[in-house]
């Protein structure tokens, strides 16, 4: 019987062996898994960094410039609706004081035909 103590000790002391060397690979394993983990964190802070940095000088070179050239033509068309405006404005109210019956004789007819189209 004591063959067989001595066997179970055995047998206990190499599980016991093979408990703490599996446990020290499982540590190892864990230590790898986070030092991997935070490399893969730093790199993708990395790109992150450099995408916004690629965002922002696409902003710079094309959007940007492109915009003010979208608001400046929009301006330059204003101003030009504006004088357009402007100048039929000044047309009209020349014939107004070169033929007042004439520009009368319309505006009566304007009347007329803007209140039959709203009876109806």
């Amino acid at each position: 019987m004591s063959q067989t103590v001595e066997n179970a000790r055995n047998l206990a002391n190499d599980a016991k062996n093979e408990a703490q060397r599996l446990a020290g690979g499982a540590r190892d394993l864990a230590y790898g898994a986070k030092d991997d983990a935070s490399r893969l964190v730093s790199d993708a802070r990395a790109e992150i960094s450099q995408l916004r940095e690629k965002v922002e000088s696409l902003l710079n070179d094309r959007v940007t410039p492109a915009v003010s050239a979208v608001a400046d033509r929009a301006s330059s068309l204003g101003k030009s609706a504006s004088e357009t405006v402007r100048h039929q404005a000044d047309r009209a109210s020349d014939a107004v004081h070169d033929k007042p019956l004439i520009a009368l004789g319309v505006a009566a007819l304007a009347g007329f035909v803007i209140a039959s189209l709203i009876r109806r």
